[in-house]
């Protein structure tokens, strides 16, 4: 790396490198440094008055190798604080993500619950029966309808006066067929005001099977 100590290599013979490294870092740094007091003696001391520079460029070497080794041993803890902090931020964010997910799972299980909840509340509630029983009224109305042999007395009018009923009640019955399916429009006339009205297959089943009026008496 760039920030890295560079290393300044001692140009020395491999020989004399060898000789260097037999006594050691420690040695020769300490003879050079006692070696100006007069302390001669032995083959060390002679080694190193003749080759005094080439020591301290191989000296420097060794430091700038220990250094280098420093700097990248640094680093390598840095890696590792940066790795561990990172691995930290991911393993906190992914526990985030999991309660979120869990969270998302717990809202949607809700929802469910409150969704069938509903389902069976709607369920409880009492539907209007288009097919209750009709009032006496309304059915006098549908056999009027069933009994009427001519298309006139299918008309609103003659109808009206057949059973003695005001208009208006007998289009209020009228209504109420049609919304239960048992009759509805079959046609009119209307330059003249007539309105003409028939029972559905619905109208025509819903008198005989309720028995509403006498086949005997229809016969004759």
């Amino acid at each position: 790396m760039w920030w890295w100590r560079k290393v300044r290599p001692a140009g020395i013979s491999d020989d004399l490198r060898k000789q260097f490294e037999r006594y050691g870092e420690t040695i020769i740094a300490h003879a050079l440094a006692t070696a100006p007091m007069g302390l001669y003696g032995g083959p060390l001391y002679g080694l190193l008055q003749r080759e005094h520079q080439a020591a301290l460029d191989w000296l420097t070497e060794r430091r700038d190798i220990h250094q280098r080794r420093e700097d990248r041993l640094e680093m390598v803890e840095w890696a590792i604080l940066i790795f561990v902090v990172v691995g930290v931020i991911v393993e906190s964010g992914l526990a985030r993500l999991v309660l979120a997910v869990q969270h998302v799972d717990d809202l949607e299980k809700k929802i469910a619950d409150l969704e069938r909840e509903n389902a069976d509340l709607r369920a409880q509630i009492p539907h209007r029966n288009k097919d209750a029983s009709l009032g006496e009224d309304t059915t006098r109305v549908l056999v009027q309808i069933f009994k009427a042999e001519q298309i006139v007395d299918r008309d609103v009018g003659n109808m009206a006066r057949a059973l003695n009923m005001d208009p208006g009640v007998l289009q209020y019955h009228l209504d109420r067929l049609e919304e239960t399916g048992l009759a509805d429009v079959t046609g009119g006339n209307y330059v003249d005001g007539h309105i003409y009205w028939g029972l559905t297959p619905k109208g025509r089943r819903h008198v005989v099977e309720h028995k509403l009026i006498d086949p005997d008496k229809k016969a004759r």
